[in-house]
């Protein structure tokens, strides 16, 4: 039987290709799906050649490479790329190797590795997936052959692991066939859909008219580029029309330059019913997600309904080249583009044209222009009569209901754009001049976190709210929006908390990966990292002669924490790190306030810092007094200290015959003057000491001082009473003067910016305002009485 063995495994081989390190078995599926048969290559890296033991099957993603690379053999992607970036997935501080290249890639590597790719990589999914199903019936086979029986892993990158789920998914729904297969990993999948932006794929149609438009010329590039085996520019400029690009994209722009979604909509019912795979009787099986999008929710970098790109700017031709060169080229670019107007080239004059192209991304709940180029043809005849001539110019609005994915979390596909501005130089000046300003945006949102995890199933609605929201596998989220995979990993890598490539794969997300392969059920947690993440820092906030526990609060699991005091000197902590929870002894006296740097070999590390704290009791040092130094009799006046850590008590003092305080306690007094000058100081008592020497400030009250006015009350929360007073000298000719009243009136802010102004043309003794919807703080209200300004502070609760 053994001898048999070896036999049927040399007779496999003889029909099999091998390129360097991979082998290539050609495939064919055995069922029809349209009348039709999928067809492709599996590659095959094996761990012993020519022995598949222990299977890892890579289930390629959308491939156009047969409709814009056919001069390659295997498309876009390849075993190369994924080799490459599991060899890529490079540690930080450098090691020799990482986990998934042990596994992978070193000598003593456990998995053979066994890529599926396609011949037409933008077929039908469901016809794909027959293929896949061949190629795991082929898997199983050559293990039977050896004697091994290690189940499968299925690793389905972009839309392979829709693919693969759909594959898998239908073989448990068929009688007799068994997958094998024990874990299943969902590479940045679209399960839900991937985004193109519309305005590119508004791009691409116009680009297709144009080309259609010039007739015979593209009838006979296509002839020539396909008998040569070359690509057709017809189909390339078509991609959106295929049938994968139609089931998976969530907005596609059909040939009228409208968004319909009708055949993607049925294929998520269709997956929706078909539901995801459960595994096979006596194989323990898990069904995991890697999304490249953010852990914190970190968007793309712009907002929603900016410029992703746009080309701006005028091309001239030089008079060196109006004298004959200029239209000759324009009069054959005429003919083979199928514009007369290039015709005008014949004619002596200068050749101009302007460009105005701007792709713009969707605009959150409006339908936004995403679509403009116009591209604009003038001729100066003998150089001074213009003729103007649209060449073409067209614009569209994006779908006002659908939501602005291309800033979303999620995976990013790289436009590779250069944002350089396009200026002539060197010899092209003799001929052309021309002066064009770029503008792009390197990336957009390809995967969205939501569709790689397929958050509710496709059975739930979603929000922005949901688009926006922090996915962690530590914390998986609740339905009816949670998540059907047992496991997942977002991404954040060594504090960078952005989106990373579409299927890349980083120094994190492949430990995971290798985690999950190993079967340690890895639990992905980095969301302390994202800011704003609840973690804070809490304790007394006065150290007197004993010890006292500060903690951090929301520690995240997994980490190590350590604490640091500001300044030194102060306190001394004990222990030094590693836990959630610290000792402060007092050393010294003063504020002081605390940090916890919490850190994760995967995730990096993030400082979380205290408010202040206090060691000890409180001098004058630490309370000044500031106010006015002189004020009006019978005037409210305000006085301030400064808010301190730990603070019992302010006890404030003033000359005995001022009245009408308010604020005692507290950092803020306003008092009522008379007419005693003299001392205002405050006392701050803490914990520790009940108040040491006072903070003070001299006040020289004037008798008469002119218009003054009255504010009440004072501290207020909505409605202020506002009322001119008359000057305090009280001799006959001011007794029988006009009252003052009040002709102006605006509040400022501590900046001096001001915050409510009013007008009163006849003037008036008392007015009301309302500071209802200022924020809390130190105003000053001021008057003007006809003559000159009088200021106030006023205190909003």
């Amino acid at each position: 039987m053994k001898y048999l063995s070896l036999i049927i495994i040399y007779l496999s081989f003889s029909s099999i290709m091998v390129r360097g390190q991979f082998v290539n078995v050609p495939l064919v599926a055995t069922e029809l799906y349209n009348g039709k048969f999928a067809h492709g290559t599996l590659r095959i890296q094996y761990v012993i050649p020519g022995t598949l033991r222990q299977p890892l099957l890579v289930i390629e993603g959308f491939d156009p490479g047969h409709i814009i690379y056919p001069e390659q053999q295997f498309g876009e992607t390849s075993i190369e790329n994924f080799i490459f970036d599991i060899n890529n997935d490079l540690p930080t501080p450098p090691a020799t190797t990482t986990p998934l290249q042990d596994l992978l890639q070193t000598p003593t590597r456990q998995y053979d590795i066994v890529y599926l790719d396609w011949e037409n990589g933008t077929d039908y999914i469901q016809r794909n997936a027959l293929l896949v199903e061949e190629a795991i019936r082929w898997v199983n086979n050559q293990k039977a052959l050896v004697g091994s029986v290690q189940p499968n892993v299925v690793i389905g990158q972009s839309m392979g692991g829709v693919v693969a789920r759909y594959a898998l998914r239908d073989m448990e729904n068929k009688l007799g066939q068994n997958h094998q297969t024990r874990l299943f990993i969902s590479h940045d999948a679209p399960q839900q859909g991937a985004n193109v932006p519309q305005g590119f794929q508004h791009l691409a149609r116009h680009a297709r008219d144009l080309y259609i438009q010039s007739g015979p010329t593209a009838t006979l590039t296509e002839l020539v580029l396909i008998s040569l085996n070359g690509f057709s520019p017809l189909r390339a400029l078509s991609l959106a029309n295929e049938p994968a690009a139609k089931q998976i994209l969530i907005n596609y722009v059909n040939d009228f330059n409208t968004v319909d979604n009708s055949v993607h909509n049925q294929w998520q019912t269709d997956l929706s019913n078909m539901g995801y795979p459960q595994g096979v009787a006596g194989i323990p099986f898990r069904r995991v997600s890697i999304s490249n999008g953010s852990e914190c929710a970190t968007t793309e970098p712009f907002t929603p309904g900016t410029t992703l790109l746009s080309y701006q700017g005028k091309a001239k031709t030089t008079f060196l080249s109006d004298m004959g060169l200029s239209g000759v080229l324009l009069s054959t670019a005429g003919a083979l583009l199928n514009q007369p107007a290039f015709l005008l080239g014949t004619l002596p004059g200068r050749n101009e044209f302007t460009f105005d192209l701007a792709i713009n991304s969707k605009a959150n709940g409006t339908g936004n222009q995403v679509y403009k180029n116009k591209l604009t043809y003038t001729k100066k005849v003998m150089w001074l009569i213009p003729i103007n001539v649209v060449i073409t110019n067209r614009s569209y609005n994006a779908a006002a209901a659908t939501p602005p994915y291309d800033y979303y979390p999620g995976g990013y596909y790289d436009t590779r754009r250069s944002g350089n501005d396009l200026q002539s130089i060197g010899a092209i000046n003799y001929f052309l001049k021309y002066n064009i300003t770029v503008t792009s945006q390197p990336k957009f949102c390809f995967i969205p976190v939501t569709s790689s995890l397929d958050i509710g199933s496709g059975l739930v609605a979603l929000n922005n709210t949901d688009y926006l929201a922090r996915y962690s596998g530590g914390t998986p989220p609740l339905p009816p929006k949670n998540t059907p995979f047992q496991n997942f990993i977002t991404a954040t890598n060594f504090n960078n908390t952005e989106n990373e490539e579409h299927i890349s794969i980083q120094r994190r997300n492949g430990d995971w990966f290798a985690g999950e392969l190993n079967a340690t059920q890895p639990v992905a947690n980095c969301s302390f990292i994202c800011s704003n993440a609840g973690i804070t820092i809490s304790g007394p906030a006065t150290i007197c002669s004993t010890a006292v526990v500060y903690t951090l609060n929301n520690a995240p699991a997994g980490t190590t924490i350590n604490w640091t005091p500001s300044p030194l000197g102060i306190v001394n902590l004990a222990p030094i790190g590693g836990g959630a929870q610290v000792t402060a002894t007092r050393s010294g006296t003063g504020s002081f306030t605390l940090t916890a740097t919490i850190s994760n070999a995967g995730c990096g590390s993030v400082n979380i810092n205290s408010s202040s704290f206090r060691a000890g009791g409180y001098s004058s040092g630490d309370y000044p007094v500031s106010g006015p130094s002189s004020s009006c009799k019978n005037t409210y006046v305000y006085f301030s200290t400064n808010t301190l850590p730990g603070a019992t008590n302010y006890t404030w003092f003033w000359p005995g015959d001022w009245t009408s305080s308010s604020g005692q306690g507290s950092p803020n007094l306003s008092v009522r003057t008379s007419s005693s000058s003299g001392q205002v100081g405050v006392r701050v008592a803490n914990a520790c000491d009940a108040g040491g020497s006072p903070g003070l400030r001299f006040v020289n009250v004037i008798t008469s001082c002119g218009s003054s006015f009255s504010v009440s009350p004072n501290p207020a929360s909505d409605d202020v009473m506002v009322t001119a007073t008359d000057p305090q000298d009280v001799t006959m000719a001011k007794a029988t003067s006009s009252p003052t009243k009040i002709y102006k009136l605006k509040i400022t802010d501590q900046s001096g910016n001001i915050k409510k102004q009013y007008s009163y043309t006849a003037g008036s003794k008392s007015v009301t305002i309302n500071v209802s919807n200022l924020m809390a703080g130190i105003y000053t209200l001021q008057i003007f009485d006809g003559k000159g300004w009088a200021a106030q502070k006023l205190i909003k609760q």
